[in-house]
């Protein structure tokens, strides 16, 4: 998140402060992330097994702090999937917005283990 305030200055030839775009991250992580990332939390709790890493996760209820460990397990759980992080939440604020939030096969198709996400969010293998 933070490669992404430092280094947008214009979107669409719009200049942005650090500051709205920030705030249009957060409000994208509370409007829809938190969905995909309700979905994949159930998929963890029927795993016989928690496998555990040293993911951010919220300590203080701090303003802002939900959304950080929001995001950061989502961007997390795109890399241990080899997935482009810029890319793959790019494509999330595209698609979020236009479905049907409540549909959970929908919500499946974007989770960060999907066939269906698309190549350009995905990391070449260097074999």
């Amino acid at each position: 998140m933070q490669c992404i305030v430092n280094t947008q200055k214009q979107y669409h030839g719009i200049n942005l402060s650090r500051q709205n775009l920030a705030n249009w991250i957060m409000y994208g992580a509370n409007t829809w992330l938190k969905h995909l990332y309700n979905r994949m939390h159930g998929y963890l709790l029927k795993e016989p097994i928690l496998h555990a890493d040293e993911t951010t996760m919220q300590v203080l209820n701090e303003e802002g702090a939900q959304v950080s460990a929001i995001t950061y397990s989502i961007i997390e759980t795109a890399k241990a999937n080899n997935l482009n992080s810029f890319y793959y939440l790019t494509y999330l604020f595209e698609k979020l917005p236009n479905i049907d939030l409540d549909d959970m096969e929908e919500l499946d198709q974007l989770l960060p283990w999907s066939e269906s996400i698309p190549e350009n969010c995905k990391i070449p293998n260097k074999e």
